[in-house]
């Protein structure tokens, strides 16, 4: 199953997080970041892998995107990082995280060992877009989009919005 949690909205409790954690047992756990967002992940990344080792801490999103090799060397709490759109290549993740093998996933770098960095092949662009479904948006609580200003300078007091970034 899948959770999103979105501490742009929500407060941060870390005891709170943790027990989710450990009630949905999760084998990956994934952040989306912009560069402004990337130190706040590893943060997040950290407290996982310090109560929860085993789990798989990817990151996406441009900032990883953009400099995969680099984020992997500066931010040891993730393991993974995924290069351009995920919708595919988180799926085969999963699968090689159970073989034990993401030498064979294309958009992905990834850490074996401390130091090692391993940057796979880009996965080509999805061309049909309409074969992506629309987001699930029962997994998140909308309320909570009702209570604060969104950080691109919309007011979500007079409008009912949550945010999805893609080009």
């Amino acid at each position: 199953s899948c959770v999103v949690r979105d501490f742009e909205v929500e407060d941060f409790i870390e005891k709170e997080f943790l027990t989710s954690i450990s009630q949905g047992n999760p084998g990956i756990i994934g952040f989306s970041c912009m560069t402004p967002h990337i130190k706040n992940a590893a943060v997040l990344a950290k407290i996982i892998k310090a109560h929860f080792p085993h789990i798989l801490t990817v990151v996406g999103g441009v900032h990883g995107s953009a400099i995969p090799e680099q984020t992997l060397h500066e931010f040891p709490e993730f393991d993974v990082v995924v290069m351009g759109e995920g919708e595919e290549t988180l799926v085969e993740l999963y699968g090689a995280c159970l073989n034990n093998r993401m030498d064979h996933v294309p958009g992905i770098a990834y850490r074996t060992g401390k130091n090692r960095v391993y940057v796979n092949q880009r996965r080509p662009m999805i061309e049909n877009l309409d074969s992506i479904p629309f987001p699930d948006r029962t997994l998140i609580n909308i309320e909570n989009y009702r209570k604060s200003h969104v950080s691109r300078g919309h007011s979500r007091k007079t409008k009912r919005i949550a945010e999805i970034t893609c080009s």
